[in-house]
C-alpha cells in the first residue's frame, strides 16, 4: 500500500482538562504553538510523509476544529470530520469514524495532543511484512504512568499491555499514541457505545489471538497533555519539528512551482518572445520592484548585461534596473514621495519600443503602477511578473506571469525560476548554442540592426 493511499485517522475529540489552566475551553490540540495550532503541526508532519487523506474525529467543541481546518484545502489535504454527539471513548470514536474509512483497508491512527518523531515508510513497511492486525508505534523514553505499557516477545509481538499502571521488570516500551489499524477489527468495537482502544479493545484482541505488534523506535514521545509537557514541548519544539518544517516548505515551494507550470507556460513563452524582439531591435529593458523584488531586478540585469551562463561568452543586453541608483531614489523621494520614484526614471530613460519589467508579489504596488502608466505613454512594452491574483498592474500589463500563491516567500520563489528560465530562453533566442561563435555571428546581427535603424532615423529628420 502506498503512503499516499494511507487515511489518517485523529483523534480530536478530548476534554483536556489537565490542560484548562492554559488552554481554557479550547480542545486540546488546537492549543497554539508557535503561532499555529498543535494540530496544524501534527497535519504538517503527516504530510511531509505523503499523508493527504485525513479524519478528524471530534466531540468537545469540535465546532473550533472545523472553522480552523474546513475542508483542508488551505493546507493542501482533504479533511473529514466525523463528529460525536456523546463522548464514546477512544475505540467508539475510531468506530464513529469507519463510515469515511475505505472498506479493507488499514488506516493509520494516532492521538491529536502528542507527537514523536517517526519514519511512516518504515513502520507500515513493517506492519504489511507481518501481516499484522494491529501495530503500535513504540519507545523507550515517557513517563511509564502517564501512557499504556508493553512487552514485547522477541519477534515485536506483543506479550503483555497494561494502560497507564507501570509493568514491572523485562523491557517494557511505552505506547506512543499512533498505530496501524486493519479495517478488520473495528467490527469488534461496539456502534454507538463507549468503548475504549486501550482498555477494551487491546485486551480482546489480545485474548483471541489476534496478531499484535509493536515496531520499536529510538525517539523521544512527548504529549500536551499537561502544562508542564506543554511547556517543555514549545521550549524544544526545533527539535521535533524543525525537519519536518524544512520538508513542508521545500514541497510547498515545489508544489507553487507545478501550478505556475500547469498555468503559466504559454504567458512566459509570450515574454521571451517580446524580449527577443526587444533586444533584436536595439530597444533595452527597464526592470523594477520593492523590497526582495528591488534584488531581483538587479539579478535579472546582471543576467542579460553580463551573461546567464558564465560559460557563454556572449554580447552585452541593454537592461537597466531602477533600483540600484541611491543618490536617484534617496533625492527624489526626499523631494517628492516615494509613489513616482519608479516613473520619473521610466520618463528620462525609457524610449519607444523599450519594455518595462515590473516585479511585484502584490500586483498592487503604487509606484510599480505608476511607472507602468509612464511606460504606456512612451508606448513602451510592459511585463508584469506578480503574485497572489496579480492585483491592479495585471491588467496594466501587456505580458503578465502571475504566482498563484498567497504566501510571499513562495512568489518570490517562484519569480527566481521563471525568470531563470526567461534569461535563459531570451540568450538561446538571441545567440543559438552557447559557443564563441554563435556570439559573434549574435553580435554581428546586433550591430547591422543598429546601423540600419540609425541611418533610417537620419533618413527621417
Amino acid at each position: 500500500m502506498d503512503i499516499c493511499e494511507l487515511k489518517a485517522v485523529i483523534l480530536v475529540g478530548g476534554l483536556g482538562t489537565r490542560l484548562k489552566s492554559v488552554a481554557g475551553d479550547l480542545p486540546k490540540p488546537m492549543v497554539e504553538i508557535k503561532g499555529k495550532p498543535f494540530l496544524e503541526h501534527l497535519v504538517g508532519f503527516l504530510k511531509v510523509q505523503g499523508i493527504r487523506d485525513f479524519v478528524f474525529c471530534v466531540g468537545y467543541r469540535a465546532d473550533v476544529v472545523q472553522d480552523y481546518f474546513g475542508n483542508g484545502s488551505r493546507f493542501g489535504v482533504e479533511i473529514e470530520y466525523a463528529v460525536e454527539e456523546e463522548l464514546l471513548g477512544t475505540g467508539g470514536a475510531v468506530k464513529n469514524a469507519e463510515k469515511f474509512l475505505r472498506g479493507g483497508e488499514d488506516f493509520l491512527l494516532l492521538n491529536g495532543d502528542s507527537f514523536i518523531d517517526f519514519d511512516l515508510c518504515n513502520f507500515l513497511s513493517f506492519h504489511e511484512e507481518n501481516q499484522a492486525e494491529f501495530t503500535f508505534l513504540v519507545s523507550k523514553s515517557g513517563e511509564k504512568g502517564r501512557f499504556g505499557n508493553l512487552v514485547l516477545d522477541d519477534s515485536n509481538k506483543l506479550k503483555h499491555y497494561q494502560e497507564k499502571q507501570v509493568i514491572e521488570g523485562g523491557d517494557v516500551f511505552v505506547s506512543d499514541g499512533i498505530y496501524l489499524v486493519s479495517s478488520k477489527i473495528l467490527s469488534m468495537i461496539p456502534e454507538g457505545k463507549s468503548f475504549s482502544l486501550e482498555y477494551d479493545l487491546v485486551p480482546k484482541l489480545l485474548s483471541e489471538g489476534k496478531d499484535v505488534l509493536g515496531l520499536p523506535v529510538g525517539k523521544e514521545l512527548i504529549d500536551i497533555g499537561t502544562p508542564e509537557s506543554l511547556n517543555y514541548f514549545i521550549e524544544n519544539y526545533d527539535k521535533f519539528f524543525m525537519k519536518s518544517e524544512i520538508v513542508s516548505q521545500i514541497n510547498e515551494s515545489i508544489e507553487v512551482k507545478k501550478e505556475v507550470a500547469e498555468k503559466s507556460l504559454r504567458d512566459i513563452e509570450s515574454v521571451v518572445k517580446e524580449l527577443v524582439s526587444v533586444f533584436k531591435t536595439g530597444n533595452k529593458l527597464l526592470i523594477c520592484g520593492n523590497g526582495g523584488s528591488a534584488a531581483d531586478s538587479q539579478h535579472i540585469a546582471a543576467e542579460f548585461v553580463s551573461s546567464f551562463r558564465s560559460s557563454f561568452n556572449r554580447p552585452s543586453l541593454p537592461a537597466i534596473a531602477l533600483t540600484t541608483d541611491t543618490s536617484i531614489l534617496t533625492a527624489f523621494t526626499n523631494d517628492f514621495g516615494g509613489e513616482g520614484v519608479f516613473a520619473r526614471q521610466v520618463e528620462g530613460l525609457g524610449a519607444e519600443g523599450d519594455a518595462l519589467l515590473v516585479i511585484s508579489t502584490s500586483g498592487n504596488s503604487e509606484n510599480l503602477i505608476r511607472a507602468t502608466e509612464e511606460a504606456r505613454k512612451k508606448n513602451m512594452k510592459i511585463i508584469g511578473l506578480l503574485g497572489r491574483d496579480g492585483g491592479k498592474m495585471k491588467d496594466k500589463a501587456d505580458f503578465s506571469i502571475v504566482v498563484p500563491a498567497d504566501d510571499t516567500p513562495r512568489i518570490q520563489e517562484g519569480h527566481v525560476m521563471i525568470y531563470h528560465i526567461i534569461c535563459d530562453l531570451v540568450e538561446k533566442g538571441l545567440f543559438g548554442d552557447s559557443d564563441r561563435a554563435n556570439a559573434r555571428r549574435g553580435l554581428a546581427s546586433l550591430k547591422k540592426l543598429d546601423e540600419k535603424l540609425s541611418y533610417e532615423k537620419s533618413s527621417l529628420s
